[in-house]
């Protein structure tokens, strides 16, 4: 069965499998193969988690919207830092950048990232109020990841919360690779 996005799928009897750009893996360490394909995705797929060696661990307070999480939904962050969006680089194991200027790319571009996978956050930075027409139809569109935005003002659609300062350390992709198996 051919899947729309890269990340998390279930099979028949909720057993999840993980895509990314080299195929699907049984994330209960079965030796079963995926009955899902991503064959016809065009782009690359964002992560590599899979290459990481799952290590229990707690995740800070208060930093989960940064950690893998499927269909997270969408945030205002206004004390968002270069910090966070290093942490969910690391706890999501990014192998391309995960993070845009909204004056440094098309919408248009911006808009095939929202549904690449459904298990890594998308971060939207420099939104003003002269974007906020195009950010009200990016909420209106389908989208699979979590959608994290930051700018000077809140929208309807976002739900605003504050980060606590993180210190992003590269053991967190053992840990993001532990906390999406327990998803």
């Amino acid at each position: 069965m051919n899947v729309q996005h890269f990340g998390l799928h279930w099979a028949e009897g909720g057993i999840p499998f993980l895509h990314e750009q080299a195929g699907g893996k049984c994330l209960w360490d079965l030796d079963l193969t995926s009955p899902f394909r991503t064959s016809l995705l065009r782009r690359l797929c964002p992560h590599n988690i899979a290459a990481q060696s799952p290590e229990p661990g707690e995740l800070p307070h208060g930093i989960d919207v940064l950690a893998p999480r499927v269909n997270g939904g969408a945030f205002f962050v206004p004390n968002l830092t270069t910090a966070h969006q290093r942490a969910a680089e690391f706890l999501t194991s990014a192998i391309r950048p995960i993070s845009f200027a909204v004056w440094a790319m098309r919408m248009t571009d911006f808009v095939g990232e929202l549904t690449l996978t459904n298990i890594q956050p998308i971060f939207l930075t420099g939104v003003e109020p002269r974007h906020y027409i195009q950010l009200q139809r990016l909420l209106e569109l389908p989208r699979t990841r979590t959608l994290i935005v930051h700018g000077k003002h809140n929208r309807p659609g976002l739900v605003q919360m504050e980060l606590p300062p993180v210190h992003p350390d590269p053991s967190w992709r053992r840990l993001g690779a532990y906390i999406m198996r327990q998803l």
